[in-house]
């Protein structure tokens, strides 16, 4: 997924890494956040070329909701429980606008529909919830390291700016000939 302070503009998949490479050449001020699992030859050589702009997350297990950045080593640590929920939050309080026509989410939304709650208790009887797949949810996961990275560069503050040429209507948020800048929760 792609996106800024406004909202997501697309979703899909790739082969390669050419168009992640494409948005940071294109856009000095972009930075990606990378699933650690899988091949990381591709996304090492982009942190190589874009030092300080390209990070590996991998999901752990903590108390804190916010992401540790690492930055000599170019990684990101989140929460997946946690940072799925806030995501989850936010789209429910409608923060996140999605640009473009809904045939261009069909696939992200289905992505999101393989992933499911479940409350779970541990050996000495603590309970939390737990987020679990049951087909593909990439797209989905993608978001979420979207917003880790939406985190690190924007400060949280919401807005209203008037529509200029070019900007696509949003998804399920009429306001009147305004576009509501993203309003984030912080980490």
């Amino acid at each position: 997924v792609a996106g800024n302070e406004y909202g997501l503009f697309y979703a899909g998949e790739a082969n390669d890494y050419a168009p992640i490479e494409a948005i940071l050449r294109q856009h000095p001020t972009s930075i990606a956040v990378i699933d650690q699992g899988g091949d990381i030859t591709a996304p090492r050589a982009l942190q190589e070329k874009y030092q300080g702009r390209v990070y590996l997350c991998t999901f752990v297990q903590s108390s804190d909701v916010a992401p540790k950045w690492r930055e000599l080593s170019g990684m990101v640590n989140v929460d997946r429980n946690k940072a799925i929920q806030l995501l989850v939050d936010e789209f429910t309080e409608k923060r996140i606008p999605l640009f473009g026509g809904e045939a261009n989410w069909e696939q992200y939304v289905e992505h999101w529909s393989h992933l499911y709650r479940e409350l779970e208790e541990d050996e000495r009887g603590r309970r939390r919830y737990i987020w679990k797949r049951n087909g593909a949810d990439h797209l989905a996961l993608a978001s979420v390291y979207w917003r880790v990275g939406i985190d690190r560069v924007v400060e949280g503050a919401g807005e209203l700016i008037t529509p200029q040429e070019g900007i696509f209507p949003t998804l399920g948020m009429e306001l009147g000939g305004a576009i509501a800048k993203a309003h984030f929760k912080r980490f």
